[in-house]
């Protein structure tokens, strides 16, 4: 009964970044890793991520439709666990496409690594500018 507790719990998680809250995409990602087989470490986790929510649910993300900036990527990688993501807002404004996930190639260089988080991006930016 605990996982699936655990399961229903994460799913609202994933429900609230995917609506709401892009900023837990990362955590969310790494809890799920673990959701075959959770321990009471990833509980934690999980009720951490929680209270994060509650103590950050007067923030917003603003979008000024009187801006006229561009958009802005971020993107970062993790040789160690082959981790990319990429981050895209409208100018100093909020999220408007993310990405935090594992690689789907093994690499053999942390340069292999950037350039994979590089490509995704760029595919996203590509995307982005005929939308």
């Amino acid at each position: 009964m605990k996982s699936v507790q655990h399961a229903s719990v994460v799913g609202s998680l994933m429900y609230a970044m995917v609506a709401l809250r892009p900023n837990i995409a990362h955590a969310v990602g790494v809890i799920n890793r673990f959701m075959p087989n959770p321990s009471q470490s990833h509980w934690n986790v999980v009720k951490h991520v929680y209270r994060y929510l509650v103590d950050t649910k007067d923030y917003d993300i603003l979008f000024d439709p009187n801006n006229t900036s561009s958009i802005v990527s971020y993107t970062d990688s993790d040789s160690r666990k082959s981790t990319t993501g990429y981050h895209f807002k409208f100018g100093n404004h909020g999220a408007i496409s993310w990405k935090s996930k594992l690689q789907e190639s093994t690499t053999t260089s942390t340069t292999k690594v950037k350039y994979v988080v590089t490509a995704d991006a760029a595919k996203e930016a590509l995307w982005l500018g005929r939308l």
